[in-house]
């Protein structure tokens, strides 16, 4: 239930610090000053902050379930957290993961954004060159439609949502 993320110098090819870090530590960003790490902590819900100055974690970040990718805004104000699953029943008339926006600065989540109903499975989400829009993959279940053929993804299908961060 614990992960490690290893600080590496790439030169010597060796690690050189060890961090601890929640369960199933993934998807590690670095702030555009090299400063600061994030890393989604999948399993405890949360994305985990550490200082690399000090070498220590300074807080962790609740989001609602499962955070598996991330990306910075182009500003370096907020990060796209990518929920995997949905966080609410799966016998409700709308089931959807959500991809939550982090004030960095109030080291909060100050929005939670909807996905189309059946959107789940949430993986990467990144921010085009310009800053203008972020790109999460995800698939899409149809499972609120009765099963009447399996070809042609009419079950589950792969999907890209753009999101316009104005």
């Amino acid at each position: 239930p614990e992960s490690t993320v290893c600080i590496i110098d790439t030169r010597r090819g060796k690690i050189v610090e060890k961090l601890p870090a929640g369960h199933t530590a993934q998807a590690p960003v670095l702030s555009h000053d090299g400063k600061t790490l994030y890393v989604c902590c999948r399993f405890n819900n949360c994305v985990s902050v550490f200082d690399l100055a000090t070498k220590k974690k300074v807080r962790d970040i609740p989001v609602p379930r499962e955070p598996v990718g991330a990306a910075l805004t182009i500003d370096g104000k907020h990060l796209l957290v990518a929920n995997h699953i949905h966080a609410g029943r799966s016998d409700g008339d709308v089931v959807a993961s959500t991809l939550s926006v982090i004030d960095l600065a109030a080291g909060k989540v100050v929005k939670d954004l909807a996905f189309p109903n059946g959107s789940t499975l949430l993986r990467e989400v990144r921010v085009s060159p310009d800053g203008k829009y972020a790109c999460v993959a995800h698939t899409l279940g149809r499972f609120h439609l009765p099963t009447t053929q399996i070809e042609r993804a009419w079950i589950n299908s792969n999907a890209l949502t753009l999101i316009d961060l104005a």
